[in-house]
């Protein structure tokens, strides 16, 4: 074997350029190569939109894509990939469903029954599509038959004649339609962002459907209450304004006694802030005698007195004590 340090190094870089790139390829189209994947057919009456590349879902979840769509002998034959995990009873079914608004679609699968799903092939009996054309071009038909041929021209001319003289306007209206709908078409990320937020605020709904539920009975009960209680609160709103009109109607009767009262009231006020100084010096001698009061009649029902013995004549002093 020849060693590496003999070997040309342009030899080298080129084939471990090569090699590098083989190992990108492998590594971003391994999910296109169909690894871990299996392949699927469906046999739908009509594609009812759905086009190659759009998702195919188990349980909300993505779990492949649309393959190829082709014509059948009487329906359609749809081919789409599934993860190899997923296991398809013999009683599984697909329906072709709307995304969103815009017009996308996805394949829907629902794994049903046991055993396998015979030759990875879910029969015309299992599908459903969201329309019938068939069932259009009968309702169709049945509604044509009714309609009046001779008044269908007449609506015919007078829709010409009026589309003739409102052209102008007719032109402005479809430029703005034009216009709304490249608005729409270059906003179409956030119109789908928009209508799975509203899918995902519908699904938090109808997960909390016993608490909202709840909560309206709750309501109704305390609506229910407030009805019951109206009686009474219109009752207590009657005697308040009864109330309120006695007031009024004796404070304007005594107008005049109570403007006396008030000035007689002011007069007394103004006589006593004249003798504020003297009530002042009044209060701070009541004080200490009525403490003292108090301790001379707080020991029973009598008054202590300790009269001081110069209060009494000499001659008495001596006599009540036994001296003389």
């Amino acid at each position: 074997m020849t060693p590496l340090r003999t070997m040309d190094p342009l030899k080298i870089g080129i084939v471990a350029v090569v090699l590098a790139a083989l190992a990108v390829v492998f590594v971003f189209r391994a999910g296109a190569l169909g690894f871990g994947e299996r392949v699927c057919v469906a046999h739908f009456e009509h594609t009812a939109g759905l086009r190659v590349g759009e998702d195919v879902t188990v349980a909300g979840a993505r779990v492949g894509e649309v393959r190829s769509i082709s014509l059948g002998a009487h329906d359609v034959i749809v081919e789409f990939t599934v993860e190899d995990h997923i296991r398809l009873g013999a009683r599984t079914r697909a329906e072709i469903e709307v995304a969103t608004l815009l017009g996308t679609h996805l394949l829907a699968v629902a794994p049903a029954g046991g055993g396998e799903l015979a030759d990875d092939t879910i029969p015309l009996s299992a599908t459903s599509v969201p329309y019938n054309l068939q069932d259009i071009v009968d309702r169709g038909s049945a509604s044509l038959d009714e309609l009046d041929p001779e008044l269908l021209s007449d609506t015919l001319d007078e829709v010409g004649r009026t589309m003739a003289s409102a052209q102008p306007d007719l032109a402005a209206a479809l430029d703005g339609v034009s216009a709304v709908s490249e608005v729409v078409l270059t906003r179409a990320d956030q119109a789908d962002a928009l209508v799975r937020a509203a899918g995902d605020v519908t699904r938090r709904l109808n997960a909390n459907s016993t608490e909202i539920v709840s909560l309206m009975k709750q309501s109704n009960a305390v609506m229910s209450e407030l009805q019951s209680r109206r009686e009474a609160i219109r009752r207590l709103l009657a005697d308040a304004q009864r109330l309120t009109t006695t007031l009024q109607r004796v404070v304007s009767e005594n107008q005049r006694d109570l403007d006396v009262a008030l000035t007689k009231l002011a007069a007394v006020i103004k006589g006593l802030r004249a003798q504020e100084k003297e009530l002042s010096a009044a209060l701070d001698v009541l004080g200490p005698s009525a403490r003292y009061l108090a301790n001379a009649t707080g020991n029973g029902p009598w008054i202590d007195i300790r009269p001081d013995d110069r209060a009494l004549p000499d001659g008495l002093t001596c006599e009540l004590k036994g001296l003389c």
